[in-house]
């Protein structure tokens, strides 16, 4: 699955922001598109070892050009073959994933994918952060925009819960302003996973629930 729509320098800021993290040791980025979230990174913690995948090789081409310091490589990350075959992510854990996994801006898809012994349907974005999971270093965080209807859509619904209870799902904030060249995708979400100093504001997703059904 290809995504043209990149995250902008504005967003992957806001994002990385939250994180609260002094150091970090690596950083990756599963659908690393134009970088920007990488590049944020970079920024902020100017030691960070950088990997990312991207199923684009266009963009795994531009970003050996332009970060020869990045560790890059092609991979369909909801692919378990691809993934597998993938260099970089093999015995690999990181510190801190972000993502901004590709949505289409009309219609769905829905996923069948296994995550603790139990089969689920799951859209697109998030069978991207179900697969990152398993790619944490035991104190890893996962940092994300995601579109809105993870928080609420039936077909998200149940692993939501189970990402809430188990690894501290959070809805950081909504965000409904332009992000996007050329596409006018629903509202987004940042989230963020397995970070146990957030805490949940449980008012957060209900609000988005009610707003997104009227």
């Amino acid at each position: 699955m290809k995504d043209s729509f990149y995250t902008s320098t504005i967003l992957a800021e806001i994002l990385v922001n939250y994180v609260e993290y002094d150091k970090i040791n690596t950083v990756v980025d599963f659908c690393v598109g134009g970088g920007e979230l990488l590049r944020s990174a970079q920024s902020k913690w100017k030691d960070v070892e950088v990997f990312g995948t991207d199923i684009s090789n266009e963009a795994i081409s531009l970003l050996h050009k332009n970060h020869p310091d990045w560790k890059v490589e092609y991979c369909d990350f909801i692919n378990d073959n691809s993934r597998l075959s993938c260099k970089i992510l093999e015995n690999n854990k990181f510190d801190l994933i972000l993502l901004n996994p590709p949505f289409t801006c009309k219609g769905s898809t829905i996923h069948k994918t296994k995550f603790d012994g139990i089969y689920y349907n799951v859209s697109t974005a998030m069978l991207f952060l179900l697969n990152s999971i398993s790619y944490l270093s035991p104190n890893g965080a996962i940092y994300a925009i995601l579109p809105i209807s993870v928080a609420y859509s039936q077909k998200d619904s149940k692993i939501w819960n189970i990402l809430e209870q188990k690894h501290n799902m959070t809805i950081l904030e909504e965000r409904d302003k332009q992000y996007f060249k050329n596409c006018y995708p629903p509202n987004i979400i940042l989230v963020s996973l397995n970070d146990f100093k957030n805490k949940k504001p449980k008012e957060t997703r209900k609000s988005i629930e009610f707003r997104a059904k009227i």
